[in-house]
């Protein structure tokens, strides 16, 4: 089998080098196969390798979560199903997917003020708060 760079989109290639593949026995669908043929799927990825930008490994970090380990290798497990060829498919499905919600720019969140009625009830809370501890306090005339 040649080893071939793994396309993730038009414009963007992972090498050869910095992709491996492990197969092993599933625990998905599968009956007595399952106990005979390795179709688990396990591809991992070698950030500092791959090719990308720092920017996209940081964002990829972030997408992937758990899924980028330490050594900073993206590790992608498929076994739902019973050949090995469709879980590799969908091991490279889902590394797409993560590519594709790492290259969107997260929106920047506007900041909003508080509404004069959300501002008038947190004063009448604090009031009232202050007004139970008040009564609450032990004063030197009641002894």
């Amino acid at each position: 089998m040649t080893r071939r760079n793994l396309k993730i989109a038009e414009d963007l290639q992972i090498p050869a080098s910095a992709v491996s593949w492990r197969f092993t026995l599933s625990q998905g669908p599968g009956g007595q196969n399952v106990n005979k043929v390795a179709s688990a799927v396990e591809l991992r990825i070698d950030l500092e390798r791959a090719g990308l930008d720092t920017e996209m490994q940081r964002q990829l970090c972030a997408v992937a979560g758990s899924q980028v380990n330490q050594d900073r290798v993206l590790v992608i497990r498929a076994n739902t199903h019973r050949s090995q060829w469709r879980n590799r498919n969908e091991a490279v499905e889902r590394l797409k997917q993560l590519v594709s919600r790492a290259r969107r720019k997260p929106r920047r969140r506007i900041p909003s003020r508080p509404t004069k009625a959300s501002i008038r009830k947190r004063r009448d809370d604090k009031r009232r708060t202050s007004e139970k501890k008040r009564w609450r306090r032990v004063t030197t005339n009641d002894y």
